[in-house]
């Protein structure tokens, strides 16, 4: 005999309301809920045979309505969900609430109830027919007391002899407790008997078969060049930013540096070998040996609409700076999530967990996108990591210590001091922190015993020089450097900056052609470089090396500025123009064709031409429609606008523009706002813990004028030394003629502020009247030149 039909099995999401049977007229506790119906043979579940809806089930006769649970959310879903979207934008529509109170009668869950009466109940007060509706469905949800309120509060209102009659109907019941659902496990129980069986039956073979070696063990390379590595002793290829899967068993495992080059200790890791961990393939585990490469865990949430989705239910996760990472329970590893999954008729909701490797072309822009992205404890860990890879990078250098103190930072600097070759970028960095924090400490005795120690270490000798006090030795031990080293070019550098400041134009220019050359992308280089290209005269060298960067960058501001300034210089106008109509094209999409802006960029790059040409007029009157203070305070000088002078926000200057000022102050008596001018600026140097600026601040303060020598050693570019220069001579009229000698040497560069410094240079004039000059906006200021 066969034993064959189909029964309601995995019930769930129960929902219980007061009723009367349709079937038996009976009254009580009719139940909802979802179920799944299968086909069983000998009463175990076999066959799935749909997901179902059951409706008002009677506690008596068993007797409900089926429907399909995909129809019967479907129905939630188009009917429900719109209405009770809309009455929490409007809960005060009466329409609305009377169809929300009865479609969360028919569709909704008693949470979903009362969160209607709560949105629309308080609006409603005053209308009967609302209270007596509320009422009713009160009772259906067996809130007997609540739903007693409601139609006394309707009857109040309006007398109803049949609300009347229901009332005393609910007087005369009693609120019950409502039923539990039956435990979860004891509703699927059924349903697990065959697989039950089954898997007990397959249990010995699944054991026999499971596998003795881990799935999930990677491999990752962070670095952009392949490298080789041991795992329990055999040599593994790792390419750059592409995970490897390691073939290994469960165990110890162990991953080695394969050669010296490697800069990492062992990493070991247990992977436990048991029963689960061998069916199931282990956990993931990644080793990073170089701590470089970034590993993204997502949770992904899925739904049939994606608005549905909040911006809180997926998280993320960063990982990296560190050697290994263990993950579990994934989906996905190291490939992409998929655009859809399956999702049973009962879910709402799916989720996926997986991990990748974070997209960026390079390491500088995996630091950036975590900086900037609100993973700056991450961006930091990983600095610190590269920084071991990387250690002459500034901005890996720079994100790896900038959130340390400054002992802290010592500490750090200190591991790589003794590096063969010496890493220059990290010993400046060193030294300049030494001598703010700590100026006691003897560095030219420091610097001089690294030397005896690696005497043919060209690098060291440049670092020696560079903290030595008398400029003659620094320059002698520079020389040195490249005696022994004609290619090391940062004695080169350092000596052709020494030459620029001291007048030695074709001297520095050889210099830096030399520094350049063995370093052709070190910023500071080049715009050392482009100052002596200007120190000698040479526009058009100037020219052509700035052409090349804005072709490269149609958008570079300070790029577009030079070269509108050196065509002016130059009288070439067609290149002016092309200048003008190149920057203002590529700007036009990114400021949204705002006429307005650029009519001011275009004004901007005419004052520019205007300095170059040495110009004042033009200069003033394109500086006037350019209304940016960068222009805004030149004009002013340049017209001896005191009023204008007076009202200049100091903030959007630099420094050495403040100097400017402070002179243009003095220059027309306004002693007041010169004294306030000048304590503002020298707040500022004092405060920025540098030991140069802490030096030109006692120039001012002391009442003593520096010698001319000591203000050409000034480590500083010419640019900010002729307006030091202008500054101290309206600050010690007895040495002012010395001082703008200075100046006007220094003043061989075309570009702005030169106007305000030829103007301020020459010998006092009475104040002129002068056109009014717009108050300034924003500017961005380009830092001076780096020290040697």
């Amino acid at each position: 005999m066969i034993i064959f039909g189909s029964r309601n099995y995995n019930k769930r999401n129960y929902d219980y309301h007061r009723g009367v049977c349709e079937n038996c007229g009976r009254s009580g506790f009719l139940k909802s809920y979802d179920t799944t119906k299968f086909v069983h043979l000998y009463w175990l579940p076999v066959i799935p045979h749909g997901s179902k809806h059951v409706i008002d089930q009677c506690p008596h006769c068993k007797a409900g309505k089926e429907m399909s649970l995909s129809d019967w959310k479907k129905a939630r879903a188009t009917q429900l969900q719109p209405v009770l979207q809309a009455l929490r934008s409007n809960p005060g529509d009466r329409e609305l609430t009377e169809q929300a109170l009865a479609l969360a009668t028919s569709f909704g869950t008693k949470e979903e109830f009362v969160k209607v009466v709560s949105m629309a109940g308080k609006h409603h007060t005053n209308d009967p027919e609302i209270l007596a509706k509320m009422g009713w469905s009160l009772n259906h949800f067996n809130m007997l007391a609540e739903s007693r309120q409601a139609i006394e509060a309707s009857l109040r209102l309006k007398e109803d002899p049949e609300l009347r009659q229901f009332l005393d109907f609910l007087e005369s019941q009693q609120e019950l407790r409502t039923p539990k659902p039956p435990a979860r496990i004891l509703s699927i129980i059924p349903m697990l008997i065959l697989p039950g069986i089954v898997a007990f039956m397959a249990f010995p073979a699944i054991l026999a078969g499971a596998s003795g070696k881990p799935r999930y063990v990677y491999a990752l390379n962070g670095l952009e060049e392949p490298y080789d590595v041991l795992v329990n002793g055999q040599p593994v290829s790792l390419v750059p930013q592409k995970p490897r899967r390691l073939d290994v068993e469960f165990g110890s495992i162990t991953v080695e540096p394969a050669s010296e080059k490697l800069d990492f200790e062992p990493i070991d890791v247990e992977l436990e070998g048991s029963i689960s961990n061998k069916i199931g393939g282990g956990p993931t585990v990644v080793f990073n040996p170089d701590q470089i490469g970034v590993v993204v865990w997502e949770k992904a949430v899925y739904a049939e609409e994606v608005s549905d989705i909040s911006e809180n239910e997926g998280s993320l996760r960063i990982h990296a700076g560190q050697p290994l990472y263990q993950f579990s329970d994934l989906d996905m590893r190291f490939s992409e999530f998929p655009e859809e999954v399956s999702m049973s008729e009962s879910q709402s909701r799916a989720y996926r967990e997986g991990i990748y490797l974070l997209e960026a072309e390079s390491l500088q822009d995996s630091l950036f996108i975590l900086a900037t992205g609100g993973f700056e404890k991450e961006a930091a860990k990983l600095a610190a990591a590269a920084m071991r890879q990387y250690p002459e990078d500034d901005y890996v250098t720079s994100l790896a210590l900038d959130s340390l103190s400054t002992e802290k930072t010592l500490e750090r600097l200190r591991e790589f001091l003794d590096e063969k070759p010496a890493l220059i970028s990290l010993h400046r960095r060193y030294q300049e922190l030494v001598r703010a924090a700590h100026p006691e400490h003897d560095l030219v005795a420091e610097y001089e015993e690294r030397v005896k120690k690696a005497p043919g270490d060209a690098g060291l000798l440049y670092l020696l020089g560079r903290v030595q006090e008398n400029p003659a030795d620094a320059v002698k031990t520079w020389k040195m450097a490249l005696e022994k080293d004609p290619k090391a070019s940062w004695a080169a550098y350092a000596l052709a900056f020494h030459e620029l400041n001291a007048g030695q134009h074709a001297e520095a220019l050889k210099h830096i052609t030399t520094a350049v050359s063995v370093q052709p992308d070190n910023g500071e280089f080049l715009d050392l470089e482009l100052e002596i290209l200007l120190a000698n005269g040479d526009l058009k060298g100037f020219a052509a090396k700035r052409q090349a960067s804005f072709d490269e960058n149609p958008q570079d501001h300070g790029a577009a500025i030079d070269l509108a300034c050196i065509y002016g210089a130059l009288n070439d106008s067609q290149s002016l123009e092309a200048i003008v109509k190149d920057y203002t094209a590529a700007l036009e999409e990114y400021l949204q064709s705002d006429e307005a802006v650029l009519e001011e960029i275009r004004a901007m790059l005419q004052a520019s031409a205007a300095s170059g040409k040495h110009d004042p007029a033009a200069f003033v009157s394109a500086a006037t429609a350019a209304n940016h203070p960068e222009f805004s305070f030149q004009a002013a000088i340049a017209t001896h606008d005191s009023a204008a002078l007076e009202e200049l926000d100091l903030t959007e200057l630099s420094v050495y523009d403040t100097f400017l000022v402070y002179a243009a102050l003095k220059a027309e008596g306004k002693n007041p706002a010169a004294k306030s001018t000048l304590e503002d600026a020298l707040a500022i140097l004092k405060e920025s813990g540098d030991f140069r600026s802490e030096e030109l601040a006692e120039w001012f303060e002391s009442g003593t004028p520096p010698q001319e020598a000591e203000v050409v050693d000034l480590t500083l570019s010419p640019g900010s030394l002729r307006e030091v220069a202008v500054a101290l001579a309206y600050h010690y009229p007895a040495k002012r003629e010395a001082y703008l000698k200075l100046a006007r040497e220094w003043n061989f560069d075309p570009r702005m502020p030169c106007l305000a410094v030829e103007t301020l240079a020459q010998a006092p004039a009475a104040a002129k009247p002068a056109p009014a000059v717009p108050s300034p906006a924003s500017v961005t200021v380009p830092a001076p030149i780096p020290v040697p």
